[in-house]
């Protein structure tokens, strides 16, 4: 598995988690209809499954590790670009440090 593909599994979970947890949070504290709750248990459903689709090395502590970290990396984009909430200084070097530990996990060489 090439590590283009490794890292794409990381972050489409990453997005049906994000869009799971809105969907799931627009049904409960906005109202929406209970379609979205569905919608929002059958995304974070994928979610849960596509981590575990890494190279066989890659064990499920050091892929849940770079998985968090890539999260707060889309949390942050998810917040910056949906909700429209301004992204400052913490926010940027926090996930540029985060990508840079995501790098060192996943793709440090490895016996």
């Amino acid at each position: 598995m090439s590590k283009i593909l490794s890292f794409g599994l990381l972050l489409v979970a990453g997005l049906f988690e994000i869009v799971a947890r809105w969907l799931g949070w627009g049904w409960l504290r906005r109202g929406w209809s209970g379609a979205w709750g569905v919608a929002a248990a059958s995304a974070m459903i994928a979610s849960l499954f596509l981590p575990a689709l890494q190279e066989q090395h890659f064990e499920f502590g050091r892929s849940s590790a770079a998985y968090g970290v890539l999260f707060v990396v889309l949390a942050l984009s998810w917040s910056w670009i949906v909700d429209r909430k301004p992204l400052d200084a913490a926010d940027l070097i926090g996930s540029a440090l985060c990508l840079a530990g995501l790098s060192i996990l996943m793709y440090w060489p490895r016996a």
